[in-house]
């Protein structure tokens, strides 16, 4: 599928840096612009690039959130005077009208909840 977030690298389970930048944002992954993924997961190569764990405070000093309200699409953007990543230039004209529901095994724990059963982040 052209336009989706496999195109980026994002894979589930989210890995703890994905799950940190959800918790951070306080929204679900589903509110996240494919844009702004790419942005999550371009850092995240670029750190792993340069042999250094992907820190949430490093990130947030690159990249801000656009666009936050309740229940919206939230997009990022790089700090004025800091572009550490170009926009992906995938047109994602119509990903609204696309959706996955993504449930877990029932003998898996469930990828969304940390080592002592709470949520990382809100799934809706």
């Amino acid at each position: 599928m052209a336009g989706s977030l496999l195109d980026v690298g994002i894979r589930f389970p989210f890995s703890q840096f994905e799950c940190g930048v959800l918790s951070q944002l306080k929204c679900a992954p589903s509110q996240i612009h494919p844009n702004a993924w790419a942005f999550v997961r371009g850092f995240e190569i670029l750190m792993e690039y340069v042999g250094v764990e992907p820190s949430l405070e490093v990130f947030f000093s690159f990249f801000q959130a656009k666009g936050v309200r309740k229940g919206g699409l939230l997009t990022l953007n790089s700090v004025q005077g800091k572009t550490l990543v170009g926009l992906y230039r995938q047109s994602y004209k119509d990903f609204k009208e696309m959706f996955v529901k993504v449930t877990c095994a029932e003998d898996q724990f469930p990828f969304y909840l940390d080592e002592y059963g709470l949520e990382q982040f809100p799934l809706y």
